[in-house]
């Protein structure tokens, strides 16, 4: 039993060496494995650098766990760019139901490493999407006209009003 946690105290100091570099070297490091450098290489490198003696397991562990933070990250940041893109091709404004939609697709998209050609399409839906809102608001703007002419056609016919009063109540009724 004590020798199963002086191990894991190791293996989390070893970590925690890591963090004793500097920012910009561990994104240097982090990069350098993103780009194909194998551990054992980086391993030795961090020796003779920065003078810290790391295994190449707890080096594998603090990497998959920036990967993973790299990887959030992103996509929190590609989810945000994409959301603020959908509200600027609506008129600023965006659907609650809409957005949660776009939000966990986008996701799902990401996590899958979706082509493009998928992302190209769900902007597609939210075009098309944004189009028929448009088509709607078209819609109920002439249905509103169409019901303002028939009220003005009302009072063009209305018997009781005298001539004057029927131009009035028209001109208010198409133009307010």
């Amino acid at each position: 039993m004590r020798k199963a946690l002086s191990e894991k105290f190791t293996k989390t100091y070893a970590c925690a060496k890591m963090m004793r570099l500097p920012p910009a070297r561990r994104v240097e490091i982090f990069m350098k494995s993103e780009n194909g450098s194998r551990i054992s290489d980086l391993v030795a490198e961090i020796a003779e650098k920065d003078g810290l003696k790391i295994s190449a397991d707890s080096l594998g562990s603090w990497l998959a766990r920036m990967r993973v933070r790299w990887r959030m990250e992103r996509t929190a940041d590609v989810i945000k760019d994409v959301i603020e893109c959908a509200r600027n091709m609506n008129g600023g404004e965006i659907d609650v139901v809409v957005e949660a939609m776009v939000r966990q697709k986008l996701f799902d998209m990401i996590a899958e490493d979706a082509a493009p050609d998928a992302i190209a399409d769900l902007f597609r839906c939210v075009l098309s999407a944004r189009k028929q809102s448009v088509e709607e608001r078209r819609v109920a703007l002439l249905e509103k006209k169409a019901a303002a002419f028939d009220r003005a056609k009302e009072a063009a016919q209305n018997a009781a009003l005298t001539p004057e009063q029927r131009a009035k109540k028209i001109e208010a009724l198409l133009l307010g």
